[in-house]
């Protein structure tokens, strides 16, 4: 009896590491047709021609987000299991990749058994995290009770990431500086930033908001 291949798309833009993945993978798994994508735009266009059994995502990506590829296939009803597999992954990237329903949660420097052990039980249907996601998972509801925010507090972040000052904030959503001000000091106070430019930049590292 003939077994189908299982066809893999890595989607990864550092040309070394894809380099060694790909060939790692190939070393330790039986029929596997790897493919690879190095932008996000390039992966969809990929994913939507060919029926990949398993893709794996790298969230910073040179165009889009691994999350935005992720969203977007899934619109598009592509069927493949997703594993994403980069360096960083904080408390909100983590918590809406549990949101969007992925399939596996890498780590880049876990051991690479758990690549393998990711591929084989995700195609059974069955969920992967790596170790050091399971104890980010266990602390995550923790952290979000720390960082819950009100509905006005969101909508005060939404418009310091698109560069609005404290007055023009105060005039869109009709209520004084003084109170946008003691907004401001909780959310940085729940996220540990000092000011609006790290507010910015935690808000684009973990893809909040």
């Amino acid at each position: 009896m003939l077994f189908p291949k299982t066809k893999i798309l890595i989607i990864e833009d550092h040309p070394h590491y894809l380099s060694g993945l790909k060939n790692y993978i190939s070393k330790n798994t039986q029929k596997t047709e790897i493919d690879c994508a190095i932008t996000g735009s390039i992966a969809i266009e990929k994913a939507c021609k060919f029926n990949f059994d398993v893709i794996l995502v790298d969230l910073q990506l040179p165009d889009i987000s691994g999350i935005e590829v992720i969203q977007k296939l899934k619109s598009k009803n592509i069927t493949s299991k997703f594993i994403v597999n980069s360096y960083y992954c904080g408390i909100f990237q983590l918590s809406k990749l549990l949101d969007i329903g992925v399939d596996g949660i890498l780590q880049k420097g876990d051991d690479e058994e758990e690549i393998i052990s990711a591929i084989d039980q995700c195609k059974k249907n069955e969920k992967f995290y790596s170790k050091a996601i399971q104890n980010n998972i266990g602390k995550l509801h923790d952290e979000f009770r720390k960082c819950k925010f009100t509905d006005r507090e969101i909508d005060i972040i939404k418009l310091i990431k698109k560069g609005i000052t404290t007055t023009q904030i105060s005039d869109s959503l009709f209520i004084s500086e003084s109170t946008i001000n003691s907004h401001k000091k909780n959310i940085f106070n729940k996220l540990k930033v000092k000011n609006s430019m790290e507010l910015i930049e935690f808000c684009n590292k973990n893809n909040m908001f």
